[in-house]
């Protein structure tokens, strides 16, 4: 999610471009050089899970119109919390500014963007992909891009790593290239944190909740998983293996004790 606003930032704001030119070409501001921003757009996110969700809060402060694609129909209280209309992804793609791809890899999302739904994007839009590269047919991508009617930013590939030949490498288009290992790493991390708040606290700040984990196994698993976490199987207050005591509290490495816990 936070990829997502930096790229559209990034792209909008021409930081790449600019950095470089003054880098390499050492040419200075010119007259009718110009800059856009996010403040005022319309954005669509295609895919309202987990990551869509922190999307839509992140950009909930540049006071955009936010539409929403899900396959599962948003609640009143989901869309008046992130402040969302939910529409059809064909509206999406032919009205807003900003569209962000959230959506799973599975048989139904493959090639979900194909050339009828490129065809309807907005000229001068940017389409952003952080989700799987196949969702969106490349090559119908490439032939749009061409024509130079819309932009694109990627952080994913259909095959990958990318063949050195593809064309978008050879296109104007900010292709931003980022390790799976650091996104895995920190939203794992996150995930897991949440979890271990959740058995402590009875709630964490995202309720995530592990499908198919019962209290004891999971929180058995956010020891063991949290990086540098030391694996203990302590005993709840009854007696039972698996819970923390009530004397004792779970801290992750780094994590200083607050007030809150000791409340």
């Amino acid at each position: 999610a936070e990829g997502v606003v930096a790229y559209a930032l990034s792209f909008l704001r021409k930081i790449p471009f600019y950095s470089s030119r003054l880098k390499n070409q050492k040419i200075w501001r010119e007259s009718d050089d110009y800059t856009d921003g996010v403040i005022g757009k319309k954005v669509g996110i295609v895919g309202f899970g987990g990551v869509g969700r922190y999307v839509a809060k992140m950009l909930s402060n540049f006071d955009v119109d936010i539409s929403a694609y899900d396959i599962v129909k948003l609640s009143e209280q989901d869309k008046k919390v992130y402040g969302v209309e939910q529409c059809g992804i064909e509206e999406i793609f032919s009205n807003c500014d900003i569209i962000s791809l959230n959506l799973p890899y599975n048989d139904s999302t493959y090639h979900i963007v194909d050339d009828a739904l490129l065809s309807k994007i907005k000229d001068g839009a940017v389409l952003i992909n952080t989700a799987r590269g196949a969702i969106i047919d490349e090559s119908a991508l490439i032939s749009h891009l061409q024509k130079g009617r819309f932009n694109a930013v990627l952080d994913v590939y259909e095959k990958e790593p990318i063949d050195m030949e593809n064309p978008l490498l050879f296109l104007w288009v900010p292709c931003i290239i980022k390790t799976n290992y650091e996104k895995g790493r920190n939203g794992s991390y996150e995930i897991e944190r949440n979890q271990y708040e959740c058995l402590r606290y009875g709630q964490s700040r995202h309720h995530y909740r592990r499908p198919g984990v019962g209290r004891r196994s999971l929180f058995q698993f956010c020891v063991y998983s949290l990086p540098g976490a030391v694996p203990v199987l302590c005993r709840d207050e009854r007696g039972a293996a698996g819970g923390p005591p009530e004397d004792r509290r779970y801290q992750p490495p780094g994590r200083r004790r607050s007030p809150e816990d000791h409340r």
